[in-house]
């Protein structure tokens, strides 16, 4: 059976027909004293620019009642009064004006709510009552629970308060179910990973539900006790049809995404880093959302390289030989490099840990002239990077941007010396560093 359109209170009359309660008459249950009544009222008149709720959790004789009291200046008196007794309801009217104010914007102090959530918690057991992060849920859950009423009943019992708020907009679902899971056909698991504000979207039609329905069967390891977003949907629904693994570190990364700018720049990241891979291998699988767009720009870069690289290649040879003649230099441990093309210069980005790649275009043009320092014992394995401009050594560092060691340091002034560059062992502020990758980024 589908549900009927309009708000929560269009049910009203499916749950008179269904579940006999009396509708409850205010008058019949003490009114706070003089002096209560007195002091609510100040409070209420320091924040007249507010709707300001009040709920005390009464006695009267041995039964138990909640007294609320709704202080609003488009009222004629000023304030409503609202009286929640077990196995009463509202009036159609007081339900109406009592479901408009908890979908507004009301204030209620903290600790009156949490005193309200303790005492129902230890006299009412059975209502399985939680301190929601929306105050307005707590009155909700107590009115829906203290008398029978069906979904919404079942729902605030479940603790699925944000799904029976927003019951309005869900589709397709069985109105006379006993259970969530009756209710919209889905495992209670998933409608527990969607209960939050923003979780709604994902389970609003009967074919959304279907499919998470597959893939809780498939993914439930992943899923079970935990919340759910709508990129981790996407991806999950890209694995499931695509026979593929789920990848753990990829799920708990995409839990981390809120924003659909964040989630379209991971797939832009993501297409451009397998491109990209095999020349700076150092790009992590799953960055830090705050770094995506930076990354991004790298793959860019690199990316346009590759593209090019004939080109920069070409350009590379104009100064290579020259280059090699001029600078090749080596002692009994040392020896200098000079990088022949495009990929030579990536591949020692990758492994310094740094931002070499942005000088592709300025070697190539010969505005400057890049040096890789090796060990002769291990001449594959990058040590320190060299920068030469205007005959002096205006950069030297290893990876991370670390500055060489003592030996490293005394090969490069004897080198230096050898081709009468200017060297220096601290470099100015104003120099421009090779920006340091973070360690993680391996």
């Amino acid at each position: 059976m589908k549900k009927g359109s309009g708000v929560v209170v269009s049910m009203y009359m499916f749950e008179k027909l269904f579940y006999k309660s009396e509708n409850i008459n205010a008058c019949s249950f003490p009114v706070l004293s003089e002096c209560e009544f007195m002091n609510m009222e100040i409070e209420a008149f320091h924040d007249s620019e507010s709707v300001c709720c009040f709920a005390y959790y009464r006695h009267s004789g041995s039964n138990a009642y909640i007294d609320i009291y709704v202080w609003d200046v488009m009222l004629q008196n000023r304030y409503k009064r609202f009286v929640i007794a077990e196995d009463y309801s509202f009036s159609q009217e007081d339900e109406k004006l009592f479901l408009e104010y908890m979908s507004g914007n009301i204030v209620i102090e903290d600790d009156m709510v949490q005193d309200l959530v303790n005492r129902i918690k230890k006299e009412h057991t059975d209502l399985h009552i939680e301190p929601y992060s929306d105050s307005r849920h707590v009155l909700l859950h107590i009115y829906y629970t203290f008398h029978r009423n069906g979904i919404y009943e079942i729902l605030f019992k479940a603790n699925l308060n944000w799904i029976a708020v927003n019951l309005d907009r869900i589709e397709d679902y069985n109105i006379i179910g006993s259970s969530p899971q009756e209710i919209f056909n889905t495992h209670i698991e998933i409608l527990r990973a969607f209960n939050y504000a923003g979780g709604i979207e994902c389970i609003i039609t009967l074919c959304d539900r279907e499919v998470l329905n597959n893939l809780y069967a498939a993914f439930h390891n992943y899923i079970r006790g935990k919340r759910m977003n709508k990129y981790q949907v996407l991806n999950l629904k890209d694995i499931y049809y695509s026979g593929e693994k789920l990848n753990k570190k990829m799920y708990e990364f995409l839990g981390k995404i809120w924003k659909d700018s964040q989630y379209y720049a991971y797939l832009r990241y993501r297409e451009y880093k397998q491109v990209v891979d095999d020349y700076y291998s150092i790009l992590p699988k799953y960055p830090m959302l705050v770094d995506l767009e930076e990354m991004c720009e790298i793959c860019d870069w690199i990316e346009g390289y590759i593209e090019n690289e004939r080109y920069y290649n070409w350009r590379y040879s104009q100064y290579f030989y020259d280059n090699k003649r001029k600078y090749e230099y080596e002692n009994d441990r040392y020896q200098m490099i000079i990088p022949k093309d495009v990929s030579d210069i990536l591949r020692e980005a990758a492994q310094q840990h740094n931002c070499l790649y942005r000088y592709v275009w300025k070697v190539a043009t010969g505005d400057t002239v890049i040096l890789f320092m090796r060990d002769k014992g291990n001449s594959s394995k990058s040590l320190v990077t060299i920068e030469v401009k205007h005959n002096a050594i205006v950069q030297a560092y290893r990876a991370f941007n670390k500055l060489p060691n003592e030996q490293e340091q005394k090969f490069i002034e004897e080198f230096a010396e050898e081709k009468r560059l200017c060297f220096e062992t601290e470099y100015d502020e104003d120099d421009e560093e090779w920006i340091e990758e973070e360690d993680e980024a391996v």
